[in-house]
């Protein structure tokens, strides 16, 4: 338990997560995980009123819980990402419970948001909001063309790479995304290359991961100088959350993938908008091998309808 719970330390320290979801009370003890806010003492009654198929309750501080709903929280990105969801469409008109709010105040927005999701875009409203079909789904069904997406990874640059050759490397990257590949250029006698370069490349499903294996350019078979793995599930639930948005917001803050020993992040990756276009930054420690780092950037490119 301890273990598990070590990787929440971080996320619930983050600023957005320190507040209540729903009235913004310092210090909330309580979690929805199929909803993924956090939420106060008072926020909780409610929330327990509307049943667990609605709001799933556990506490920070409880026993039980396992592996997958920690993930899951990590996955969905904290108050801030799920209130992107949740509060995409909130009327000028409609007062939102403050700390001090009565409970029928509470009640009467809390079931609006959750039960009735009268404030998340039309489109993404569900039938039901079990676990298994949450706003940020794990589950999400690939588009009739056989991908869900697209993607373009822009290649930044490596630092601290191995020494493969005499006191230097040769290093291009391979991109892999389920059948599909592409690479970089080699870059020579250098452990700090910089490609800049861009790659358009299909997603099948949100649940296939993109590879990057760094490799050495030589005159016989390449060498292998690391590799990383990067889950796109945090990047196509932003990508759920910016449909939830809608065109109105400008630059902001979508999401978050927090770096874990479970998964191959230097640092947290920031999921954001800008200027229309979403973006995830990602600074990727390598495995299999003694040192070194790649930075990427990846774009979202929605398939045309």
């Amino acid at each position: 338990m301890e273990r598990r719970m070590s990787k929440f330390q971080k996320f619930i320290l983050q600023p957005d997560n320190q507040f209540c979801a729903d009235c913004g009370l310092q210090g909330p003890q309580w979690v929805s995980t199929n909803t993924g806010v956090i939420i106060c003492d008072k926020c909780y009654a409610i929330h327990r009123s509307m049943g667990a198929s609605v709001s799933k309750l556990m506490s920070l501080n409880s026993n039980d819980w396992t592996d997958e709903d920690v993930e899951l929280m990590l996955f969905i990105g904290g108050n801030a990402a799920a209130n992107a969801a949740y509060e995409a469409f909130v009327p000028k008109t409609c007062k939102r419970p403050m700390p001090d709010s009565s409970n029928q105040e509470r009640a009467k927005f809390i079931r609006s948001k959750y039960e009735r999701q009268e404030f998340v875009k039309p489109s993404m409203r569900l039938a039901s909001s079990s676990r298994e079909l949450t706003l940020f789904s794990k589950q999400e069904d690939s588009s009739a063309l056989g991908f869900v997406g697209l993607i373009r990874v822009h290649v930044i640059k490596g630092i601290n790479l191995t020494v493969r050759d005499f006191m230097t490397s040769d290093p291009y990257v391979v991109l892999t995304l389920g059948n599909q590949k592409a690479q970089t250029c080699v870059v020579r006698s250098s452990l700090n290359p910089i490609w800049d370069e861009k790659h358009l490349l299909s997603v099948p499903h949100a649940t296939f991961p993109l590879k990057l294996v760094f490799d050495r350019d030589t005159f016989s078979e390449d060498d292998t100088m690391g590799d990383v793995s990067v889950d796109l599930q945090p990047l196509y639930a932003a990508v759920k959350v910016q449909e939830a948005m809608g065109d109105e917001l400008g630059n902001v803050q979508v999401g978050k993938w927090v770096a874990t020993r479970d998964n191959d992040l230097s640092c947290d990756s920031m999921i954001f908008l800008q200027n229309g276009r979403l973006l995830q930054d990602l600074k990727l420690k390598l495995k299999n091998v003694e040192c070194g780092e790649l930075e990427i950037q990846i774009e979202w490119v929605p398939p045309i309808d």
